[in-house]
Parts: C-alpha cells; sequence; structure tokens
C-alpha cells in the first residue's frame, strides 16, 4: 500500500511539473516591457521604446523604464525645441536605444536618439539618469553632425565623438562648410566639452592641416576660409593659437581669404580674419 502511495505521489507531481506555466520570458504577459519594439538593457536596469509604424514614424513614441524589476519611468518622447507636447510624430535613429553606465557612476543610464528629419537634420539625444530617486533628462541637439558613441573596453567613461555644427554655413554654404572636432562626455547630470587637448581632436587637426596643404599645392588661390575656420578651432583647442594665426596670416598673404564673387555673403580678407576671432571667443574657443 505504501509503495502504491508513494507511487500516486510521484504521478502526480509529475502532472503538475507538466501543467505548471514556465518562467516568463521577454514579451510574456507580466513582462513590464511586453510589446516594445525595440529593447535594451544593463545590470539592473531595462528599457522598451513602444511605437507604431515604421521606424518610429508615428503619432507617439513611449519609453518605459524597469529599475530593479520596477517600472521607475513610462512616459512619451517629447524634444525640446521640436515637440514639447506629446504625441509628437519622431523619428528614429538606427540603434535609437542604449543602456550603459555612460560615466561609471555604477548607475546605468539611458539613451535614447531620435531624428527630426528635415535638410540634413537632426540628431537628438536624451539621456534619462537615476538621480535623487527619480530619472531626470538631459537633452543634447547634434544638429547636421550626428554623433558616434564611443564605449572604451576597459570600462571607462563613454564618448560623444563629434564635430562643431556652430560652423555649418558660418563662412560658406553648407556643403563647402568643414566642422571641428567636438568631443563630449556625460557626467554629474550633463554634457561635458571634452575637446580640449583630446587625442581625437588632435587626429582632426593634422587631417584638416593635411587636407589643406593640399589644396593649396593643388590650387594656390582656393577659398581657404571654411577650412581654416575649422583648422583654428581646433588648433585653440590644442594649445596652438600661435600657429593658427600664422597659417591665417600667410593665407591672407597669398590671397585666399578673398570674396569668390561679387555675390559671396561672407566675410573676406583681414575682416574675415577678425570676424573669427569674435566667432570663436563667442563659442567659448580658448584665446
Amino acid at each position: 500500500m505504501r509503495l502504491v502511495v508513494v507511487a500516486l505521489a510521484l504521478a502526480v507531481l509529475a502532472m503538475l511539473a507538466v501543467l505548471a506555466p514556465p518562467p516568463l520570458a521577454s514579451g510574456q504577459a507580466g513582462d513590464p516591457l511586453a510589446g516594445a519594439r525595440i529593447r535594451a538593457a544593463s545590470g539592473n536596469t531595462q528599457a522598451g521604446l513602444f511605437y507604431e509604424g515604421a521606424a518610429g514614424e508615428s503619432n507617439g513614441v513611449e519609453l518605459r523604464i524597469v529599475r530593479s524589476g520596477t517600472v521607475s519611468y513610462s512616459a512619451p518622447i517629447s524634444l525640446e525645441g521640436y515637440c514639447e507636447n506629446p504625441p509628437c510624430t519622431t523619428g528614429l535613429t538606427a540603434k535609437p536605444l542604449t543602456v550603459a553606465d555612460l560615466d561609471t557612476s555604477g548607475e546605468p543610464e539611458v539613451l535614447v536618439d531620435a531624428y527630426t528629419g528635415g535638410a540634413h537634420c537632426c540628431t537628438v539625444s536624451q539621456v534619462f539618469s537615476f538621480r535623487s530617486g527619480a530619472y531626470r533628462i538631459t537633452q543634447r541637439d547634434w544638429r547636421d553632425a550626428g554623433y558616434r558613441l564611443i564605449r572604451p573596453a576597459d570600462g571607462s567613461a563613454a564618448t560623444f565623438d563629434s564635430l562643431d555644427a556652430d560652423f555649418a554655413y558660418a563662412y560658406s554654404a553648407y556643403a563647402s562648410s568643414v566642422l571641428p572636432k567636438l568631443v563630449m562626455r556625460f557626467r554629474g547630470g550633463k554634457f561635458a566639452d571634452v575637446s580640449r587637448n583630446s587625442p581625437r581632436t588632435r587626429r582632426h587637426a593634422a587631417q584638416t592641416r593635411r587636407e589643406y596643404e593640399a589644396t593649396v599645392r593643388r590650387s594656390p588661390r582656393h577659398d581657404a576660409r571654411p577650412r581654416l575656420a575649422a583648422l583654428a578651432a581646433d588648433l585653440r583647442n590644442l594649445g596652438r593659437r600661435a600657429t593658427a594665426d600664422r597659417l591665417l596670416r600667410e593665407a591672407l598673404a597669398a590671397g585666399r581669404l578673398r570674396k569668390r564673387s561679387k555675390r559671396d555673403p561672407y566675410k573676406a580678407d583681414a575682416a574675415f580674419i577678425r570676424d573669427l576671432n569674435r566667432f570663436l571667443r563667442r563659442l567659448g574657443y580658448p584665446s
């Protein structure tokens, strides 16, 4: 009799094991990110984007953040300066969602990249950082330049590798504009410019100078204003203003800072140098 009871008990347990529901997987009922079109995770933080239509080009893209198993943020994306009253028609970049410890604080941030559309424009990043018990939003408009997120393999702080879009249209049409290097990091809840003395700025300045000198060899009297403006900015960030000033004086003497036609609307010759110095000062480049 005892053997029969044991056998029956084992049979019941086996049946319950078969009938018991499997553990919840991503996208099943009970998953707070069920239905998300795009998901990302790092450590104790998960995030999902919810939207309809292709690449998020719809009326409303919602972000939901789950921290330590609890929904800590859930709201439509609102882009300051583009769409501040959701629902917004928001496009998304090729990789619109990243969850990573951008500033090595030990707490992962959520990075959302939207695309506003329009002529060669505009990538807008929003970083959601958990501070003082809630998620705070920090927005950065990269404009025409966009950016590339670099996450070092050694776990050090991530770098936003971009270009200074303030130089677009400053001294030529967009197609001829040359932009200096812009390197940023996210720390303390905000974006910080770390372009000064950055190896990336150094490499960019060297490349821009090679291109300038190659153009001079091909066409000694070409319009040097757009490229020299960007090079001067890079050189100032590297503590080499004297080199920048010398290149500008040489270009002035060689006639490379002249207007190209009567309809040329940009500053030229010595007026270009004076205007560039004011422009760089206004943008906060080292003097």
